[in-house]
């Protein structure tokens, strides 16, 4: 099986400029996805201006999405803002998407990428939202992971991005941020699903 994705991971912050230019700019390319489902799990913490939309402050999440025990469903999702008091809580999940392989970890010989987890959520300041999160596991250290996430509301407006271009959003690499964003062996199922605070139309 063959999907197209926009972009391919060859320095985390290639990745991270790649995804601000999605989807207006930058060719498409073809990558084998695997033929079995895994799943992630994450936690950790950024600074963040939340898109310039407040003054640098700590984010904190927990999420965790994939294929588990044959489902495409599983995971869970929390993200606090401290710049602007934003709460989020996953309600259901929606797709867990193969975002690009980076090989086999040298270490431990699992195999680290990047994976889409979405679904939807409450929040105490949009309501309810489609959210997105991009991670990446850069392998071991784990210094070289990295989080996106985006929230959009039921109106198809994006009201809530992570990412800057000015801002780095790999875990650890400045000393600001932590955590630890890990991808686990296959376990049956297939990628996929709805994803529209990512992929719209």
């Amino acid at each position: 099986m063959h999907v197209t994705v926009l972009y391919r991971r060859t320095t985390v912050s290639v990745l991270w400029a790649a995804l601000l230019a999605w989807p207006t700019a930058g060719a498409a390319q073809t990558y084998t996805q695997p033929d079995q489902c895994d799943f992630m799990t994450s936690a950790g913490w950024l600074n963040t201006t939340a898109h310039e939309t407040h003054p640098l402050a700590k984010a904190t999440f927990a999420v965790a999405g994939g294929c588990k025990d044959g489902s495409v469903t599983w995971g869970h999702l929390d993200y606090t803002d401290e710049g602007n008091g934003l709460n989020v809580t996953s309600t259901s999940i929606t797709a867990y998407i193969w975002g690009g392989n980076d090989g086999a970890d040298p270490k431990t010989g699992r195999a680290h990428g990047t994976r889409f987890i979405c679904g939807t959520a409450t929040t105490n300041l949009f309501g309810d939202v489609d959210f997105g999160v991009m991670a990446n596991d850069g392998g071991e250290p784990r210094n070289s992971d990295g989080f996106i996430i985006r929230l959009r509301n039921k109106a198809g407006s994006t009201v809530y991005m992570s990412e800057n271009p000015q801002e780095d959003f790999t875990l650890g690499s400045s000393g600001s941020s932590g955590g630890n964003i890990q991808l686990h062996t296959p376990s049956g199922g297939s990628f996929g699903g709805s994803c529209p605070a990512f992929f719209q139309g």
